[in-house]
């Protein structure tokens, strides 16, 4: 340039031979814009004579022609002169040999055209170049970055030389023309790793020795295309929206994602090129059906990125692209600042709504040039999301502890069906031998403790639309509960395929367990008692049942073997065989779908357990459960000066008459916690006390009641009935003076009350003693009137006493008028019998 010599300089470095002379000066001569066809480099010495011997050395840079010259010019020329003009003499010269140029190949591209992007994937290389220089082979050596392989590669329709191997190749045949471009399409070529700029070397050669004598042509360290490094996957799975929940859904945590129900995609992977700041992650579904679709919120809600911390993200969804998110990755720091570092572990966590059919997955990094910075090329497989199913369970009768008929019904929706398997509540349970037709029992499902059955359906699937089965259950006690107290009657099926993998699962909502209706336990809380009457009323849903199982509270003994006892009040076939621990009786009779009423009696421990309750249960003539009741609420026990059994006489019972009715109480001590005795009369649940089936009392005045014994303290001049109730009377204790003492002994009061036509199914009378003048009859709520223990708060007892019958002579006494208003004689029934008998 301006006759400077190109990067000339004196060797060794630093040397100056010829201070005075200056560098020298280099001069090339050709036509304009053309390549020069000579270059001279001249130096004038003028500080000193060079002697004989004496070496000049020193380098510069020149440029090669694009090809050798020939033969004859393909010399470099030295000659000494010494003199100017026409004086020049030279003094000496020399030639020596030039060196064969390599061509440089121009127009020289280098892309990646395969469908597979990724370091590491085998891919297509698209090659274009022009030669300067015929030939037939052509060298290709990938440098950088490692790991290209051309073992397998191929270059149609050309040949691949057999020294092809690593990232050598040889394509052999091309038959190149100087100035003619060419394009080689090199397929499966085996990328290399870990991504980044790739550096090329390419030579040409006259044939396919590619000896030296025969190089032509040449790239050397030509920069091609950006290789994207790799997304490596290394764990992917959908985990269903109950997964994490497995707490509060113990059991649908258990199962695969549904199809068209959230669920969260979870990839664990890594990068093999460096991301950063403000660069974009890509991550897209793709499938046959569109893909899934990936719910779009605030990032900490639907897209989730975490390496040792949290990668802060900033999301958005294209119109139109359900399928996909671009997530910005640090969007607030610095562009230089690495966010995911090669090959380390990062997880990715993506809310979506699967679809049916085949998918894959796609994750990207881009920096928004032409190729991403790292990609998995989509060949991430997709997940099997199961069919959503739906069942609808059903069961007539549902008592507790029996074994019932369940009838699914069953919508299989996409799933391929083989076999079911049945995951019932808790506390269920498939018995071994006879749970249906098609079930087998299976093991429990996991550490839920519920209870499985195989159903077998058929070998070859299930086509239709609905399936409709029939399986048997033993139900629980009482209907269970979830860990919130909240009932807990979902049953699951499980669609199982050829091979028993899940293709589906469903659920329906069962049944509650119906306790046994009308089931009371009454009697004398007396604490430490023998021998109390125990009075059981119950309603049956169902016929059939011909044994009554009694079960009481830790401590309480039953018995109904005791003399005089067992009162069958209203039990088909009159008094069944007896038999204690447990309480157990055999009827005479089959119960009908109606109320029923017995007694026992009860031995009482000191103090109430802690569970106190009962429970009661009929079973049919093969002790298979007809209808039952658990956990029903005993008595409370209390410290009370009271004899174990209140008396009840009668003077007649003939239907729709008045009937003189005696109750007598004993109290074994002095008491003054007793502020009123309430006497309530049977019923029917739901009738009302005008009613033919119920018990009214007939005291039209005060002094229709009578009061048998003096000693009870009533006030005399005052109201000491409360007759404001018909289906029972209230005595009222006399605390005018503040002292409401009853002392020890036997008391008993008489009033008139009507026999109704019918006699109550839950025939029993209760003697309430109250702790306040308050105490009510007892109510159930909306209902209509029912016949139930008492329970008012201000009872402290209650005495359940069997009731008699239409036309029933009292088995203690019986009553005829004495011609005295307010008095009775009392005659043995044995007496009026020989009366009867001596009068005939």
């Amino acid at each position: 340039d301006f006759g400077r010599c190109h990067e000339f300089g004196y060797l060794p470095e630093g040397a100056d031979p010829l201070p005075d002379s200056g560098d020298p000066a280099c001069i090339c001569t050709s036509a304009a814009g053309a390549t020069p066809s000579g270059c001279t480099m001249t130096f004038v010495i003028e500080d000193k004579v060079l002697q004989a011997q004496e070496d000049l050395l020193f380098s510069f840079t020149t440029r090669n022609p694009e090809t050798t010259p020939a033969f004859m010019d393909n010399y470099w020329h030295i000659q000494h002169l010494r003199g100017s003009g026409d004086s020049v003499v030279i003094r000496s010269t020399h030639a020596h040999k030039g060196w064969a140029m390599n061509s440089q190949l121009a127009n020289v591209r280098i892309d990646l055209v395969g469908d597979l992007l990724a370091a590491g994937s085998n891919s297509d290389i698209e090659i274009t170049f022009t030669p300067v220089t015929a030939a037939e082979t052509l060298q290709i050596e990938a440098r950088l970055p490692v790991e290209f392989d051309f073992a397998s590669a191929t270059a149609p329709p050309y040949e691949v030389g057999r020294d092809t191997n690593n990232n050598f190749m040889y394509i052999n045949q091309l038959g190149l023309l100087p100035g003619i471009p060419i394009t080689i399409l090199i397929q499966t070529v085996k990328l290399g790793r870990p991504g980044g700029t790739t550096e090329w070397y390419l030579t040409t050669f006259a044939d396919d020795t590619h000896s030296v004598e025969g190089k032509r042509d040449e790239l050397q360290g030509g920069i091609g295309f950006r290789l994207p490094g790799s997304v490596n996957v290394i764990k992917a799975s959908l985990r269903s929206q109950y997964e994490e929940m497995s707490d509060q859904e113990p059991v649908r945590s258990l199962f695969r994602a549904r199809v068209d129900e959230e669920a969260w995609a979870v990839f664990e992977f890594s990068v093999s090129m460096a991301v950063f700041a403000r660069q974009k992650l890509i991550i897209e579904c793709l499938g046959d059906q569109g893909g899934y679709r990936l719910i779009h919120g605030t990032s900490g809600e639907t897209f989730i990125l975490v390496g040792t911390d949290r990668v802060g993200t900033q999301v958005a969804q294209l119109d139109g692209r359900p399928n996909e998110l671009i997530a910005t990755l640090a969007p607030t720091r610095p562009e230089t600042e690495r966010v995911l570092a090669p090959d380390t572990f990062y997880q990715l966590e993506v809310l979506v709504r699967p679809v049916s059919g085949l998918t894959t997955w796609k994750i990207s990094t881009t920096d928004e040039r032409a190729l991403p910075t790292n990609t998995n090329d989509g060949q991430q497989p997709g997940f099997n999301p199961v069919a959503a199913m739906s069942l609808q369970i059903a069961a007539q009768r549902t008592p507790p502890r029996a074994l019932v008929e369940i009838t699914l019904l069953v919508n299989p929706g996409s799933a391929e069906v083989n076999n079911i398997m049945l995951i019932a509540p808790p506390g269920f349970v498939f018995p071994d031998q006879n749970c249906g037709e098609i079930c087998v029992p299976a093991t429990a499902l996991g550490d839920t403790g519920r209870r499985q059955a195989r159903l077998a359906l058929s070998a070859t699937g299930v086509t239709s639309t609905t399936i409709n089965m029939v399986v048997r259950s033993e139900t629980p006690q009482d209907t269970p509960l979830d860990t919130s107290g909240h009932s807990d009657v979902t049953w699951f099926i499980i669609a199982l395929g050829s091979d028993d993998r899940h293709t589906g699962w469903g659920e329906g909502s069962g049944f509650p367990i119906t306790q046994m209706r009308g089931c009371t336990v009454a009697y004398a809380g007396i604490a430490g008692q023998r021998l109390v009457t125990l009075a059981v009323t119950f309603q049956m849903q169902a016929e059939g049942g011909r044994r009554i199982i009694l079960e009481g509270p830790s401590g309480h003994e039953l018995t109904c073997s005791a003399q005089g006892v067992l009162r069958p009040i209203s039990l088909e076939g009159g008094i069944p065989e007896c038999q204690d621990n447990p309480l157990t009786l055999v009827l005479n009779g089959t119960l009908q779908v109606k109320s029923y009423a017995f007694s026992v009696a009860i031995n009482l421990p000191a103090t109430a357990p802690t569970d106190n309750t009962f429970n009661i249960i009929v079973q049919d003539r093969n002790n298979e459960v007809v209808d039952a009741h658990y956990g029903l609420p005993g008595m409370k026990i209390e410290s009370l000066p009271l004899a174990p059994q209140a008396t009840l006489a009668w003077s007649k019972a003939e239907p729709l008459q008045s009937a003189q009715i005696t109750i007598g109480v004993t109290f074994t001590d002095d008491t003054d916690r007793v502020r009123a005795i309430y006497f309530i009369f049977p019923r029917k649940d739901g009738s009302q006390n005008s009613d033919s089936n119920a018990f009214i009392h007939d005291a039209q005045i005060p002094t229709d009641v009578v009061n048998n014994n003096d000693d009870f303290p009533i006030n005399p001049t005052g109201a000491w009935v409360d007759r404001s109730n018909t289906g029972g009377l209230k005595v009222l204790v006399d605390d005018s003076d503040g002292a409401a003492t009853i002392r020890a002994g036997t008391y008993h009061w008489t009033f008139p009350v009507i026999v109704p036509a019918t006699i109550p199914e839950n025939n029993v009378w209760y003697v309430s003693l109250c702790a306040d003048k308050g105490c009510r009859i007892p109510t159930c709520g909306d209902e209509p009137p029912c016949h139930r223990p008492p329970v008012d708060s201000t009872i402290l007892t209650s005495y359940a006493i069997p009731g008699f019958n239409l036309r029933e002579m009292s088995p203690d006494q019986v009553f005829a008028p004495t011609g005295s208003a307010c008095g009775f004689m009392l005659v043995s029934v044995w007496t009026v019998v020989l009366l009867a008998v001596m009068h005939q």
